[in-house]
């Protein structure tokens, strides 16, 4: 065995909960709240703006990502839908059923594309 697996063995041995002493599985402390501030990596030197964190370049990913599969999916919109559009389709009527219906009710229909 190596001398990994034999210190997962032996911690899983051992009492392991939130405040004990072997860090249950932590590589060398448990996380912090700072994991949720990062350092920026670009500041504008504005007063009250925290520049570009690696949260803020994630997001500003996941709405291009989002904006790419809209646009290609309904490009080229037809009667007969294909296997893209179906999926966007469906991504509709479950935001439609499962979300705005169950929150909102029918009056909610208006606030969907």
């Amino acid at each position: 065995m190596s001398a990994e697996a034999l210190k997962v063995a032996a911690a899983a041995d051992e009492d392991c909960h939130l405040f004990g002493d072997n860090n249950c599985g932590f590589e060398e402390v448990a996380p912090t709240v700072g994991v949720f501030f990062p350092e920026p990596w670009l500041t504008f030197g504005l007063p009250g703006t925290a520049g570009i964190t690696k949260y803020t370049l994630m997001l500003v990913l996941s709405a291009l990502l989002v904006m790419a599969f809209w646009h290609i999916a309904t490009r080229k919109a037809s009667v007969v839908p294909g296997r893209l559009q179906s999926m966007a389709e469906l991504l509709i009527a479950f935001i439609r059923d499962q979300v705005t219906r169950q929150q909102m009710g029918k009056a909610g229909d208006k606030y969907l594309p």
